[in-house]
């Protein structure tokens, strides 16, 4: 075989490949845009969707990762807010946007929220 012949039969098989990737593409960017329009963070549904996958084909452990993350990330913001609120409390500022702020809401045990991301 050629060079030539080479490219053709590689060219052949990529394109279907390279249309294909465009068409899903064009699709995520329409649910990417619904999602931001609704509120969402679809780089965290990407990533969610994208770790699942992954560990569907290999067994691996990135959803697990990724919910120790989201709780590490939570106790985080929890803390930070925990110390505003005392900082808050010191000052006695009663027109203080966080005075009586609710730290911590029960998580729905209704199904809306995946069991990897629950404590």
């Amino acid at each position: 075989m050629t060079v030539g012949d080479d490219l053709q039969k590689i060219c052949a098989e990529a394109r279907p490949l390279i249309e294909d990737r465009l068409d899903l593409d064009e699709q995520l960017r329409s649910l990417r845009d619904f999602a931001t329009e609704n509120h969402l963070s679809w780089a965290t549904i990407r990533a969610i969707l994208t770790a699942e996958a992954k560990d569907k084909r290999d067994g691996g452990d990135r959803i697990q990762k990724l919910g120790e993350k989201a709780s590490l990330a939570t106790d985080y913001i929890v803390l930070m807010i925990n110390a505003a609120i005392v900082a808050n409390n010191r000052e006695s500022s009663p027109q203080s946007p966080i005075a009586g702020l609710t730290v911590a809401a029960p998580i729905p045990d209704d199904g809306s929220i995946p069991s990897y991301l629950r404590r």
